[in-house]
């Protein structure tokens, strides 16, 4: 697999749950900005924490993949091991710190529309 190839799908991904991301803050910050709760059992921690989760998930996918390959060709059996759990951990921290900070951000945008609107 070629890097441009690579590069594309993880920036498609990347893009496409950092909109889900900000549409599930928005969503859930513009309901509470009307003052209108939430009827669905669950679906307030749902949009409140699904997005980071994912994209913890995925980052640790992507990355824990990545580890493995460069430990491996670097250092071997020990070094696939080694890359895969630091990738893992890597990858999750961040695309989980990713998620959070975009429906941290959506929340905010659509707690404000849903205030004016009010």
């Amino acid at each position: 697999m070629n890097d441009k190839k690579y590069s594309s799908r993880s920036s498609a991904t990347n893009i496409f749950f950092g909109i889900a991301s900000i549409t599930a803050g928005v969503y859930h910050g513009y309901m509470d900005g009307q003052g209108v709760p939430i009827q669905k059992e669950n679906l307030e921690e749902v949009l409140s924490y699904a997005p980071a989760l994912i994209r913890g998930g995925i980052g640790a996918i992507f990355l824990g993949i990545d580890g493995l390959v460069i430990g491996r060709r670097e250092l071997g059996a020990t070094g696939a091991v080694i890359g895969t759990a630091l990738g893992t951990g890597l990858g999750g921290a961040v695309g989980g710190i990713k998620g959070g900070l975009h429906t941290l951000l959506g929340y905010g945008m659509g707690y404000v529309a849903g205030s004016v609107m009010k």
